[in-house]
Parts: C-alpha cells; sequence; structure tokens
C-alpha cells in the first residue's frame, strides 16, 4: 500500500484531500480511478491526478459487487465515526 501527496478537493464539500492511497506500489492516483471522500463520504472519480469529480448512477452501478461493497461499508463507517467524534 502506497500513500501519495495528491492535493485536491472533494467537489461535494469542498474538503481539502491531501493523501491518496493505492493498493499498488508506487502509483499515485490515475484519471478514471475512483475514491471516496474522508470527510462527506461522496463516491468520487478523478479526471487528472488532481482533480475530482462526484461519480455519476451509471459509474457506481459499473462498479464491481466486491469494490461497490467496499466503498458502502467505508461510508457506513465513515457516518458512524462522524456521529461519535462531531
Amino acid at each position: 500500500m502506497t500513500t501519495v501527496n495528491a492535493a485536491c478537493v472533494c467537489p461535494a464539500c469542498h474538503r481539502r484531500l491531501e493523501h491518496h492511497t493505492s493498493l499498488e506500489a508506487n502509483r499515485g492516483p490515475r484519471a478514471g480511478d475512483i475514491s471516496m471522500c474522508g470527510a462527506c463520504g461522496n463516491i468520487l472519480v478523478y479526471m487528472e491526478p488532481t482533480i475530482l469529480r462526484v461519480a455519476s448512477l451509471h459509474e457506481r452501478l459499473k462498479l464491481a459487487p466486491e469494490r461497490l461493497a467496499r466503498l458502502t461499508r467505508a461510508r457506513e463507517l465513515l457516518k458512524r465515526m462522524r456521529k461519535v467524534y462531531l
């Protein structure tokens, strides 16, 4: 797993996102990569290494079921953490 500094802004909540973690070694974000905002939980798509947009419903439905399940679990955990810490 590699964490890369790649500052960008979430298009949904406008929070600054400063790190991208990839399961592949020495790989930063690339156009078309799927991510999730750690602040608001929206599923995002990289247009460029530092430009994101919110994933469309069509893109979310095209995700492999196990990947969508992982993103959904992460989003639920994020919601729980916000309730506890905010």
